[in-house]
């Protein structure tokens, strides 16, 4: 062994390793809020806002059991065993919501027909199913991709977007896939409003990431509690960078406001339909700005009564549901809210009717 090979082997190298950062990473729900509305995406990632409701309990029942079907279907069960198995999980659903579920999950034929058939005709292999929520390692629902690579200057890593598929399925074309997506809600889906929204661009975006032989990624809405579904659309490869334009838009207001110290330095973008349904209105920063600031500008003063709105809607729904829950009405400093307001005294209405006779 030469002078040279011992210096080597004796040689330890005790200079820092440069390690990677981390991947940001952004879930579809949280980067559609960011585009949606930066300022209530900011005030829900602090937390205390309840976000939630009795709606969206019923569908997470629906999610999980229509997981479970698709997972048993996976396995090899025949189409029968998958309508009872769907059955039987609803008839045990969370108690307090049951019937509501067993409402929501109620025409299981157009279920089954759709995990286990092409359309209403021939058997579909369970083969078929390439992912699904809740399924196992490698037929996991989850899918990830990177829209943009780590920073120049380290201080971030790439940013990753995620989602998790309801179903996942094979055709007989390798260049195309199936997307199915349970909606168990009272919206009624049209194949326009899968083609605008949100999240369907994300999912075709990531999954035509993850299947790069794949050209065309077609969406179906089915709606559990009609079991009807909207037409296919197709999202195909040549609308990536369209679509990609539109995930950057919303990850550049993520990574521009996230880290905002106030409310006050968050975009908002109130309107009629959104702030209706805001969980954040309550805190928007234009319910609390000073009338003065905004009365010279009629625009301004229009947005700030749109969100003023909605979080006074929002506050009579809570009142509401705690009225009902005490049975008596709430009262304060001589005001009261419940049931017990006085009717307003109207005119009785003139109309024709037939008099007794006298005797």
């Amino acid at each position: 062994m030469t002078t040279d090979q011992l210096e080597l082997e004796g040689f330890v190298d005790d200079s820092p390793v440069e390690q990677a950062s981390p991947p940001v990473i952004i879930d579809r729900s949280t980067l559609e809020r960011w585009g949606d509305c930066p300022h209530q995406a900011w005030h829900v990632e602090r937390g205390g806002i309840f976000t939630g409701s009795i709606d969206a309990d019923v569908g997470n029942e629906v999610h999980a059991i229509l997981s479970r079907a698709v997972a048993a279907r996976h396995e090899g069960e025949p189409a029968g065993r998958i309508r009872d198995l769907i059955e039987e999980l609803a008839m045990q659903a969370r108690p307090d919501i049951q019937p509501r579920v067993l409402a929501a999950a109620g025409r299981k034929w157009p279920l089954v027909s759709l995990i286990c058939n092409h359309g209403y005709g021939p058997e579909r292999a369970p083969e078929d199913i390439l992912r699904f929520d809740g399924g196992p390692r490698g037929f996991e629902g989850q899918l990830a991709a990177d829209i943009l690579p780590e920073a120049e200057d380290c201080s971030r890593g790439p940013i990753r977007l995620t989602c998790e598929v309801d179903l996942l399925m094979a055709t007989a074309s390798p260049e195309e896939l199936d997307l199915v997506d349970w909606k168990s809600g009272w919206r009624r889906w049209t194949a326009g409003d899968v083609l605008e929204s949100f999240q369907f661009n994300f999912y075709a975006w990531v999954i035509l990431h993850n299947y790069p032989k794949v050209n065309t990624v077609r969406v179906r809405v089915w709606m559990t509690r009609d079991g009807e579904g909207t037409g296919v659309v197709s999202f195909r490869r040549q609308n990536m960078y369209q679509i990609g334009q539109r995930l950057l838009s919303a990850v550049h207001l993520y990574l521009q406001h996230r880290d905002a110290a106030a409310p006050e330095n968050v975009t908002a973008w109130p309107a009629a339909d959104k702030c209706s349904l805001c969980p954040a209105a309550t805190r928007c920063v234009l319910v609390h700005a000073p009338e003065a600031d905004v009365a010279k500008d009629e625009r301004a003063y229009l947005a700030q009564y749109v969100a003023i709105q909605a979080a006074a809607d929002r506050m009579a729904d809570v009142l509401a549901a705690r009225v009902r829950k005490l049975g008596v009405d709430i009262e304060a400093d001589g005001m009261a809210f419940g049931t017990g307001a006085p009717t307003a005294a109207r005119a009785k209405p003139c109309k024709l009717y037939q008099v007794k006779a006298k005797d």
